[in-house]
């Protein structure tokens, strides 16, 4: 059985955890420090997000994210993992959106990913931008205008791709 825990710990983290610095508090919101956001299926998680802060604000439902850390998993084995400077997760959409300077790394395919703004579905498990982005793999490195792929990198499609490949056939 397919397990989402998505909606309880935002709730969960939203009323509790570290209190901010007297002084610091603003009125509606709440912070939470160190928070984790995940989705499990059959006791394994598919996906983990790690944030350094995440920002409730009343009466929305996008949460705002600081240094979030987006990681992939096949049971225990991590794919791979995204970071990003800022990001949302909405609890209404469905999505978490990783943004500023977004870097990506697949070990099971052996593969990096530069971007600016990287959207992630939850629902469809793709991740996705319109962006330019940069993925490199084997030594041949992909510039395209938009993407849409699996969080491990294992299926990827490019929109407007200009494709670089090595000088020398021994870096293939």
């Amino acid at each position: 059985m397919r397990k989402l825990i998505f909606l309880l710990p935002f709730f969960l983290l939203a009323c509790g955890g570290p209190s901010a610095p007297e002084g610091d508090e603003e009125p509606g919101v709440q912070t939470a420090e160190s928070a984790v956001i995940y989705e499990a299926q059959s006791g394994q998680h598919t996906w983990i997000l790690n944030v350094k802060t995440a920002k409730f604000y009343e009466d929305k439902d996008t949460a705002f994210l600081t240094e979030p850390q987006l990681q992939f998993r096949d049971g225990d084995k991590n794919m791979s993992s995204i970071s990003g400077d800022t990001g949302t997760a909405s609890l209404k959409d469905g999505t978490i959106v990783l943004e500023g300077n977004v870097y990506g790394k697949s070990v099971t395919q052996n593969a990096e990913l530069k971007t600016t703004i990287l959207n992630y579905d939850i629902k469809n498990k793709k991740i996705w931008t319109d962006e330019t982005v940069y993925v490199k793999r084997g030594g041949v490195v992909v510039r395209a205008k938009g993407l849409r792929a699996n969080g491990d990198l294992s299926e990827v499609e490019f929109k407007g791709q200009t494709t670089t490949i090595p000088q020398n056939e021994t870096d293939f």
